[in-house]
């Protein structure tokens, strides 16, 4: 009959459009996934293996030493400090007159300021 024959028609292009749609899913999930792969396989540059430190690392190395920066005013500290043993946080001294002079307790962990140890500054 003629209402059969379409419904069946409909249903076959439906099931080709279905399967069309999967193939081209799946092309475009593998493209994506090669492309993604690629950066991640650049093996890293002969300098990575040798042990002395780049020009940069050692600046950076030698900047991270000299500047501990104040908990309390985030200034760079020189000269005496005051290290909090709880918890690492440096402090100026209480003769620096920036906010750490006032404190009661560390910033960081709450301990008590009568526990802060002083240390000079390398």
């Amino acid at each position: 009959t003629e209402g059969g024959s379409g419904t069946t028609m409909t249903v076959v292009f439906l099931l080709i459009f279905i399967v069309v749609g999967l193939v081209v899913a799946g092309m475009l999930i593998v493209r994506l996934r090669k492309n993604q792969a690629s950066p991640t396989l650049t093996p890293p540059p002969p300098t990575a293996f040798s042990g002395a430190p780049t020009p940069s690392q050692t600046s950076q190395s030698q900047k991270a030493t000299t500047q501990v920066v104040c908990w309390g005013c985030n200034k760079p500290i020189s000269g005496i400090r005051r290290a909090c043993p709880g918890c690492g946080a440096r402090y100026h001294e209480s003769a620096y007159g920036c906010s750490a002079s006032a404190l009661a307790v560390c910033r960081n962990c709450q301990a008590d300021v009568s526990t802060f140890v002083e240390e000079v500054s390398s």
